[in-house]
């Protein structure tokens, strides 16, 4: 009964509700569409048997507490002594070259133990996976692929099986098709056992650490107890090799954990930015019941007089208020769905979870809790509100519109400050993220973006004379493309900018060795380029020579290093003629002699100063050779041209080309992407804060007709009348602005790792914000502030 009549009274009044309705759909919509996200990467649960059981194992570094990576004798003394497992298995994954069904293609491959299935509980759908029996025989190696690799290359058809597909110059026989839903890790198409001939290059030393380990829990083990017993283990191997092992533990972590930890806090911002955003449009809902209750209080008094209770006045106003919340909810739901998948689309990579959002029931049930919750936020305060009425008031005002009490002025006055104060929070947030993007952009990374185009292969290479045949194919299609038209200058690199490569410990001849287990006090990032490469990028030579065709494979052992490796490791010195070894290729292990100093590039990362690096020439260094990638500067054409080379020289290679820019770019995504967003629910609340305010001014101004009339009356000029308004307005501008900051400030030091180059509590910042929220503020007031000023005052008294 209450809703029938809830429902005709929002369709007698058809642009109250069309406003309040497109408010609260944007309110819901935005807040569905982050939840979505959210749902999908950090609630829902791993896909895979036990999700909540299955760990990563990592490598602590008990200075810093940071994990990383596994050396494999650590995880073999692991899987040995530990009894909290069920399986525990060991992972290494990258970019491959694959030749499969005559097509040459890139794919993530990667190379783990015959148990990792086992880690996931995830079974074939055709064939099976790899055993340890499969390990003993290298003679006859096998693969499992995945289901996108089987559909794109064999067509789905089932005599797929015992196929060959083509990867590190071996030959693979196909055993086994996973499902669609597995490709852990990082999209991996292809799973290949731990053969010796693929893992023993990387394995030797327990200061190598090259692998990843996944683990299974015991039903019956916490993972408490697990980490309790994989510390005594990390404890009792740091006794028994203290050069190696001295300063490391061993961490624990679940595994859905660990994929997430580098987006949690920037869900969590934009989560808590669209609640506030949600927050902002119940309260302007409430402020428009606010007015229709004014409006209404001579009905209800009438009502109340002929005996209505306050409780039958109370479930009538929020029958109303679930009227309009219910097609919002669905309305938010559809519009949140829509914007969700658009949000998939355009996640950033460290996002790619999100690309598997659904319409599934957490959503759907968020979006009905969240009309709920609106009915309740912007329906509870107009009922207490209307059940207050003063009965002989009401009826004494002759039907007059214009009457309102105090009590529900000031609750109209603190909602438009409260959403002032969340407008105030929100665009402060946004600004620091804007300029904290665009400090980003003006970092000089130390070398050169434009006009340069990355072509990325790579040359099977597993026995020795395999990488002299890769440095070889490199030489060859470097000196082809230096004489290709268009091309200015071309180099080769096993790392490209914004990407670690590899690093170390080394060794300085003649200074004493770093004392065991302390990896940070030496340690360096290890590169092996070509001649050239300095060039292309425009690093600079501060002292010393280029590599050139003295730095051959026979010759003396030399290197390259950059101003930060200078700084830090010869103090007051000149390191040109100084030598040093690292453990980075096991073939040469004299010491190569320093003949360049080159400048600081930001390798690693832009957001991080330049790490000390260490570069030698590729020809010397043939093991890392066998997977470089080409950079090119020049026309679009030229690398085109350079890409038919590389196929002449060898038809089952596999090439990708993108701008440089592209992967300086992924840098930035992640902070454009939230900035953005975050930009947007700030000028979306700013919108509502500001369209609430121009309301509640604009029904003071009505509520106020008669005063105003007598005031001009009585020789007021028009320019009183306008700042009485404006400072009106402005003791409702002013706290809300103080209380946003106030709030911005406080939770500041929570998103502290998603700032660079300025402060969660950047003075300019508030200040500026404050500035502009208070100029929109006045603007919006000023226009019914002029309409007061404007009034005929004999037709205000007779309208009294």
């Amino acid at each position: 009964m209450n809703l029938r009549a809830a429902t005709r009274s929002l369709w007698k009044n058809p642009t109250f509700t069309l406003v309040a309705l497109a408010i609260l759909v944007l309110g819901i919509g935005a807040n569905t569409a982050i939840f979505s996200v959210v749902d999908a990467v950090l609630l829902r649960p791993l896909p895979y048997k036990n999700p909540d059981r299955i760990v990563a194992l990592q490598t602590l570094w008990l200075q810093s507490r940071n994990t990383g990576q596994v050396s494999l004798p650590d995880f073999l003394d692991w899987k040995q002594q530990s009894n909290s497992f069920d399986v525990m298995a060991f992972y290494y994954d990258g970019r491959n070259d694959v030749f499969a069904n005559g097509i040459p293609q890139r794919v993530n491959a990667a190379v783990a133990q015959a148990q990792f299935f086992n880690v996931f509980g995830v079974a074939p759908i055709l064939g099976r996976t790899f055993t340890e029996q499969d390990k003993q025989q290298p003679e006859t190696p096998v693969a499992v692929v995945g289901q996108s690799f089987f559909n794109r290359n064999f067509h789905g058809d089932r005599q797929a099986l015992g196929k060959i597909v083509k990867l590190e110059q071996h030959e693979f026989v196909v055993v086994g098709v996973m499902p669609a839903g597995f490709a852990f890790p990082e999209e991996s198409e292809i799973w290949i056992p731990d053969y010796d001939f693929l893992v023993s290059p990387w394995g030797a030393s327990r200061t190598g650490h090259n692998f990843r380990v996944v683990g299974l829990i015991k039903p019956n083990v916490s993972l408490a107890q697990a980490q309790a017993e994989m510390t005594t283990i990390g404890s009792r191997l740091a006794k028994a090799y203290p050069n190696d092992d001295a300063k490391k533990s061993v961490a624990v972590t679940p595994l859905h954990d660990e994929l997430v930890k580098k987006v949690r806090t920037t869900l969590y911002l934009l989560l808590g930015a669209v609640a506030l955003v949600l927050l902002i449009a119940c309260a302007n809902v409430a402020n428009l019941l606010l007015a229709k209750v004014t409006m209404r209080r001579q009905e209800i008094a009438i009502r109340t007089a002929l005996g209505a209770s306050h409780g039958s006045i109370v479930r009538q106003l929020l029958a109303e208020a679930l009227a309009l919340a219910v097609p919002a909810g669905i309305l938010g739901l559809l519009l949140g769905w829509w914007s969700a998948q658009l949000l998939a689309h355009f996640s950033p990579e460290m996002l790619a979870q999100a690309r598997t959002v659904s319409l599934d029931w957490r959503v759907a049930f968020f979006a009905v809790a969240v009309s709920l919750l609106c009915t309740v936020l912007f329906g509870l305060a107009p009922a207490y509100q209307a059940s207050d009425v003063d009965v002989n008031s009401a009826l004494h005002s002759g039907g007059s519109s214009r009457v309102m009490s105090s009590g529900m002025g000031r609750l109209r006055s603190s909602i438009v400050v409260a959403e002032i104060a969340m407008s105030m929070a929100l665009l402060i947030g946004s600004a620091i993220l804007i300029r904290s993007l665009l400090a980003l952009g003006a970092v000089n990374p130390g070398y050169r973006v434009q006009d340069i185009s990355v072509m990325d292969l790579s040359f099977p290479a597993v026995t020795p004379e395999d990488e002299r045949h890769a440095v070889q194919f490199y030489t060859n299609l470097l000196q082809q493309g230096a004489a290709t038209p268009g091309v200015e200058a071309i180099a080769a690199t096993s790392a490209l900018p914004n990407q670690w490569g590899s690093d170390g410990l080394f060794f300085i001849e003649g200074k004493p060795d770093p004392q065991p287990g302390d990896f940070a006090a030496q340690d360096a990032g290890f590169m092996a380029v070509s001649p050239g490469y300095f060039s292309v990028l425009g690093i600079p030579l501060v002292r010393g020579r280029h590599f050139d065709d003295r730095d051959q494979f026979d010759g003396q052992q030399t290197c390259v290093v950059n101003q930060a490796f200078a700084r830090r490791f010869f103090p007051g010195e000149d390191p040109i003629g100084h030598r040093l070894k690292t453990g980075y290729d096991s073939m040469h292990p004299p010491f190569m002699t320093i003949v360049g100093v080159v400048g600081d590039a930001r390798q690693v990362s832009v957001e991080k100063p330049p790490y000390p690096y260490i570069y030698m020439p590729y020809m010397q260094h043939p093991g890392p050779a066998s997977s470089m990638s080409i950079l090119v500067r020049g026309s679009e054409g030229s690398a085109a041209t350079l890409a038919t080379e590389a196929h002449h020289l060898n038809p089952e290679i596999a090439i990708e080309f993108r701008p440089l820019s592209d992967v300086l770019d992924q840098a930035f995504a992640p902070s454009r992407f939230r900035s953005g967003l975050l930009a947007l629910f700030a000028g979306l609340a700013l919108v509502l804060a500001i369209a609430g305010l121009y309301g509640v001014m604009s029904f003071t101004v009505a509520q106020r007709r008669g005063e105003i009339g007598v005031r001009m009356a009585l020789g007021a000029e028009r320019g009183n009348v306008v700042r009485m308004i404006l400072v009106q307005g402005l003791k409702l501008v002013i706290p809300g602005i103080i209380l946003g900051a106030g709030f911005a400030f406080a939770a500041g030091r929570f998103f502290v790792s998603l700032v660079y180059g300025v402060s969660t509590s950047d003075p300019f910042t508030f200040t500026a914000i404050a500035a502009v929220l208070a100029l929109v503020s006045v603007v919006a007031m000023y226009i019914p502030a002029r309409r007061a000023a404007s009034l005929d005052p004999m037709l205000a008294l007779r309208s009294e």
